[in-house]
């Protein structure tokens, strides 16, 4: 037997409802950091990892002492599919809207800066669009190979970089940065993307993730506080020298 094309939609239509019903019914009763022990599944990108958990997990060993972190790679096209087959409790990254069950919050506005080496590129900053074009580029996609969000503006204006290169892990640029003559673009706390938290429906009522949402709210409202503290005095300075 087969769903008709009605069932699949009502299927869809009332399964946040459904959740929530279930949720109240069953819902989980309070937690407390301090005493119980708990394990978290967080998904999430390595760039995102390597920025919120080192706060995140201070900020968990001391209100939670018995509470657990596992961290398993996620990213736009997983997130999803991950929260439906219980394989993380909760995702942190940049998420497009998903089925009805998934609930979302976003969490701070971002931005992307360039990286690359300037005497091997024989370039200096600040670097103009003609010279961004010129080079060849390394990309972590979150689309197809070879093509990311940044693609997406360019052919939107008529313009296409050339790319080489494509790694779904941050942590491998550097490496190839300090020895090829290239330009690697990366996300920046600055603007215009969003960096959000999603999780199931059906886990409204859980207590325990209802508490490490909001510690993980209260961490990325710090990190970018301070992101924008150290950031201030550098725009105010190349506002000066374009002055």
């Amino acid at each position: 037997m087969e769903p008709t094309a009605k069932a699949l939609t009502l299927y869809a239509q009332l399964t946040p409802a459904l959740e929530s019903i279930r949720a109240t019914l069953f819902e989980q009763p309070a937690f407390d950091p301090a005493t119980q022990s708990r394990t978290f599944h967080l998904g999430m990108r390595d760039w995102v990892e390597t920025w919120l958990m080192p706060a995140l997990v201070a900020r968990v060993q001391q209100a939670a002492p018995r509470v657990r972190i596992a961290v398993r790679a996620s990213d736009a096209r997983q997130g999803a599919r991950m929260l439906e087959n219980e394989e993380i409790d909760l995702g942190v990254s940049v998420f497009p809207d998903g089925p009805p069950w998934q609930r979302r919050e976003q969490l701070a506005a971002m931005g992307y800066r360039c990286v690359y080496d300037g005497k091997r590129l024989g370039i200096r900053s600040p670097l103009t669009l003609e010279q961004y074009l010129a080079h060849p580029h390394l990309v972590t996609p979150t689309q197809a190979d070879f093509r990311g969000p940044v693609d997406d503006v360019l052919v939107g204006g008529s313009k296409r970089r050339k790319v080489i290169y494509a790694t779904s892990r941050f942590a491998a640029l550097p490496l190839i940065l300090r020895r090829t003559a290239v330009i690697a673009t990366v996300p920046e706390h600055i603007a215009p993307f969003a960096i959000s938290m999603i999780w199931h429906a059906k886990r409204e009522g859980d207590a325990g993730l209802h508490w490490l949402r909001c510690v993980v709210r209260d961490v990325v409202e710090s990190e970018m506080s301070e992101v924008s503290k150290k950031t201030a005095p550098a725009r105010r300075r190349r506002r000066r020298t374009q002055r």
